[in-house]
C-alpha cells in the first residue's frame, strides 16, 4: 500500500502541473501565441522521468505477485499511467479554461497526438478522453 500511495502522491502532482499548464496554454492561445507541442512535451516528459527516479532508487516493497519484476516494471507502468491521467486532464481542463466543452477538438491543431487522434476517432474524440480514464484508473491497481 506503501508504493500505492508514494505513486499516487507523484501523479498527483504531475496533474496538477498538467492543470497549470493548461491554463498558461489557454491564456496563450486567447493572446495568439504560438504553442510549441514539442517543447510541452519534452518538459512533461522530463517532469515525468523526474518523479520516477524514486520509483527505481526505492522499491523495497513491491506487490507480492509483482516481486520478480516490479523493479524494472513498475516505474514503466506508472510513466504510461501518467500519460494516460495526462492527457485526459490536460485536455478536459484546456478546453474548460477557454470556455468550451470537454468535448472539443481543433480540427486545425499543430499536435501530432491530436491529429493521430482526430484521424482514428474523427468527432467522436470524447471516447479517446473515456479509454484513457478508464486506463489511468487500472493502472493504479498495479500498484496496490
Amino acid at each position: 500500500m506503501s508504493h500505492f500511495l508514494t505513486i499516487f502522491g507523484w501523479e498527483l502532482g504531475l496533474l496538477l502541473l498538467a492543470v497549470g499548464v493548461a491554463k498558461l496554454q489557454a491564456i496563450m492561445i486567447a493572446d495568439k501565441q504560438p504553442i510549441y507541442h514539442a517543447l510541452w512535451a519534452a518538459m512533461w516528459v522530463t517532469f515525468t522521468g523526474l518523479s520516477m527516479w524514486p520509483l527505481w532508487q526505492d522499491l523495497h516493497q513491491p506487490p507480492i505477485w509483482a516481486e520478480e519484476m516490479s523493479g524494472r516494471l513498475i516505474p514503466w507502468v506508472y510513466g504510461i499511467a501518467t500519460g494516460c491521467g495526462h492527457l485526459v486532464v490536460f485536455n478536459i481542463a484546456l478546453n474548460r479554461f477557454r470556455g468550451l466543452k470537454w468535448t472539443y477538438t481543433s480540427i486545425s491543431t499543430g499536435s501530432l497526438i491530436d491529429r493521430f487522434e482526430l484521424w482514428m476517432w474523427g468527432s467522436r474524440f470524447w471516447i479517446v478522453e473515456v479509454i484513457l480514464g478508464v486506463l489511468w484508473i487500472v493502472l493504479q491497481f498495479f500498484f496496490l
